[in-house]
């Protein structure tokens, strides 16, 4: 006789996690992909669609955004005088710099996990069969991405629990917030030149 029993669980909350990170960390590359076009009318340009043109192109994806974001504000700082900086913002160009460039490396880190995400392999299932009612893993998710190299076979373990995603879900946010501070001292530092 076969005592296992089989029940649903409600899966809503791991697709929604999975969801919310995608759009959370698209908001970060509209930032990055907005500022450009503001940098670029700080500069001189008159029209903001031209630079929307330019950087909406499909080439333009995170890691070129954020490349050419570092690359820009880098050269803009070249201009400006440390003494005038240190007043205007608390920061140095330098330090400004320094800033921009921690910033693209944990956003990098962000990149590689967007697209695990995206491109892995999801297991979220709503129906179990168990011995018994206190063995369920009601946390139920795993992604993984095969990733092979050239010493051979390699999974990824994207995510094991829900929990995972939340974790990803909270550096997403202090990179949001972490942009959107180092975006508006460039841009003090900018617009007075």
């Amino acid at each position: 006789m076969n005592n296992n029993l089989e029940f649903k669980i409600d899966t809503t909350e791991q697709y929604y996690l999975i969801g919310r990170y995608v759009v959370d960390f698209e908001l970060i590359v509209f930032q990055i992909r907005f500022s450009l076009s503001i940098l670029f009318q700080m500069q001189g340009l008159k029209t903001f669609e031209m630079a929307n043109i330019v950087f909406g192109q499909k080439q333009f994806t995170a890691e070129p955004l954020i490349s050419c974001f570092e690359s820009i504000s880098n050269e803009l700082l070249k201009s400006i005088d440390e003494e005038e900086a240190k007043n205007k913002i608390g920061l140095t160009p330098k330090e400004l710099s320094n800033l921009i460039s921690q910033f693209r490396n944990k956003f990098s880190k962000q990149i590689t996990v967007r697209n695990d995400i995206l491109h892995g392999t999801h297991f979220i299932s709503d129906t179990f069969i168990v011995d018994n009612k206190d063995n369920i893993d009601y946390d139920n998710l795993y992604i993984f991405k095969d990733s092979p190299n050239k010493y051979g076979a390699r999974r990824i373990i994207v995510a094991e629990k829900k929990q995972d995603i939340i974790l990803h879900l909270k550096d997403l946010n202090i990179l949001y917030d972490e942009f959107n501070q180092l975006k508006v001292k460039l841009f003090n530092l900018v617009s007075s030149h």
